[in-house]
């Protein structure tokens, strides 16, 4: 079920913005993750809701290592779908 994010789940989930704009080639100035599922998988993968410009959603899929520090570049992008809306089943 998804739930808010945790502080640390924000910090890791924004810290790997790059990787998503690059995926999408787009630079958004808005993103900001509102809903997560996690599920423990060598490391964590993330299925995060994240709001990004002009009120749209994106799902975001990435898989973080369980040595993950703050160092950008470390999650492993597995899939974004974008023109989704918060009503859209995470």
């Amino acid at each position: 079920m998804a739930r808010a994010l945790s502080d640390r789940e924000k910090e890791i989930v924004v810290t790997e913005k790059r990787i998503v704009q690059s995926y999408l080639g787009k630079n958004f100035t808005v993103y900001e993750p509102v809903l997560i599922k996690v599920q423990v998988a060598n490391g964590s993968n993330f299925l995060v809701k994240i709001l990004v410009d002009n009120d749209e959603y994106i799902h975001v899929k990435m898989n973080i290592p369980p040595n993950y520090s703050k160092l950008e570049g470390q999650a492993r992008l597995i899939f974004v779908h974008t023109g989704k809306t918060f009503d859209d089943k995470l």
